[in-house]
């Protein structure tokens, strides 16, 4: 991963670099030698600063109308280290100046995707079942019979695990459709299929889980060590399977060889079946709608890579479970 680049001078008062920086300076007694924004971190504030000294830290930045959102990612936290799920340790938080932040750890490596065609398969297997446990894990948390992405079991917004995915379809929809950048019917097809499940769906248990793909939260370094994950804002409770879908559908996409998922799969003790499919299917849509976001470049090759990918992924969805 790149060097953190120079502090340029402040442009305003907010969670930009300089702020970072002056957090950063604050907290851990040092001075800041250079500060970088994550990529990929558009709807974030994540800074990765370096200190004189040598060491370094990120920082994690948010409007005053992302307090909620940072409390909740310093209470996970500290609940699932607790729990052995390997999360950087915070070394400060602010939860109430104006912009509230949390000093964490600095993981060694960087994203599963970038090394994952290079690592070798013990390494791999390794990486997957250290996911598995920690899923298994969170899955023994309490649950409150309720569906979707909350920060408690009891404020999932659904009764119904199937109505919990038609909502994700729904936003990612008008996500697509706001952008005009692919071809929105794809998700009209997946409805479609996700319509015929609606029953096998509603007989899922509610079951805690990190909902994050491991190709963006895992953390690895180029001798193939899983270091930890980014962090969890909040859980989602349904369908674990969800979390290993949408990182095969970032597999693919990548055109990266699906192996990883597959083991993670196997050793989770759970199967590729139609429902599974259709989760890979909704992590389409969900990358197709963040395509609409700032800060994420979109080229003609990218829409017919996904357009490819989306037909496969269908095409498994309508195949007969063990086929």
């Amino acid at each position: 991963m790149a060097d953190a680049r120079p502090l340029l001078p402040p442009t305003g008062v907010g969670p930009d670099e300089f702020l970072a920086a002056a957090i950063v300076e604050a907290a851990l007694n040092g001075a800041a030698a250079g500060v970088r924004r994550f990529e990929g971190s558009a709807r974030h504030f994540v800074f990765d600063v370096q200190l004189t000294d040598g060491r370094r830290a990120v920082v994690r930045l948010g409007n005053p109308e992302h307090r909620t959102t940072i409390r909740d990612a310093a209470l996970w936290s500290d609940r699932l280290r607790h729990l052995g799920v390997k999360l950087p340790k915070i070394l400060a938080r602010d939860l109430t100046s104006e912009f509230p932040s949390l000093i964490l750890e600095r993981l060694d490596g960087g994203p599963l995707l970038q090394t994952v065609d290079r690592l070798k398969a013990p390494h791999l297997g390794l990486i997957a079942g250290t996911l598995a446990d920690m899923q298994h894990k969170v899955a023994g948390l309490k649950s409150a019979e309720r569906y979707g992405w909350a920060s408690t079991p009891e404020s999932a917004p659904h009764t119904r695990w199937s109505d919990a995915l038609a909502q994700d379809l729904s936003e990612a929809r008008g996500a697509i459709q706001a952008a005009g950048l692919v071809d929105a019917t794809i998700a009209d097809m997946v409805e479609r299929r996700l319509a015929r499940q609606t029953a096998a769906l509603d007989r899922i248990p509610a079951l805690a889980f990190m909902a994050e793909p491991a190709t963006r939260d895992a953390i690895v370094t180029e001798a193939g060590r899983f270091s930890g994950l980014v962090d969890v804002d909040q859980l989602g409770w349904g369908d674990p399977r969800i979390a290993i879908a949408r990182t095969l559908f970032d597999l693919l996409e990548a055109d990266k060889p699906p192996g990883f998922a597959e083991a993670w799969l196997a050793l989770a003790g759970a199967t590729a079946d139609r429902t599974f499919w259709l989760y890979v299917a909704l992590a389409g849509l969900r990358t197709m709608a963040d395509y609409g976001t700032a800060g994420r470049h979109f080229r003609i090759a990218d829409r017919d890579r996904i357009d490819r990918v989306m037909t496969r992924i269908l095409a498994r969805c309508d195949r007969p479970d063990g086929a």
